[in-house]
């Protein structure tokens, strides 16, 4: 499964996801989300965003470790399957920061929501 954030202005410009990720995407700007994981951000929460992704950016930027990467797992499910969590690249959260931050300035140029599906 995969959230993909985009405004509503129709351009092609778009972020996507995987589920695991955005949680921890949101968790790094310190945003809570509902269950769903479908939402917009508008107004003030837009540029709330803005504002903690920027933090978020600087903070990877001036502290390496908190974006080291992060090596895969696998192991065995509960009915003997065996699962696979890929890890994450060096400077993984950096570059979505970035990706993030720049899908917030075109809603905000645009004065569209930026929703996540």
């Amino acid at each position: 499964m995969s959230v993909t954030i985009y405004t509503g202005t129709g351009s092609d410009s778009s972020l996507n996801l995987s589920n695991t990720n955005f949680r921890r995407l949101m968790d790094l700007v310190g945003i809570e989300l509902s269950e769903s994981l479908c939402g917009e951000f508008a107004g003030a929460a837009l540029e709330d965003l803005r504002q903690r992704t920027l933090f978020a950016l600087e903070s990877v930027r001036a502290m390496p470790a908190l974006d080291g990467g992060t090596p895969s797992v696998e192991f065995v499910g509960a009915r003997g399957a065996r699962c696979v969590e890929m890890g994450l690249r060096e400077g993984y959260f950096e570059s979505r920061l970035s990706a993030l931050l720049a899908e917030i300035e075109v809603a905000l140029e645009t004065g569209q929501p930026l929703r996540y599906a």
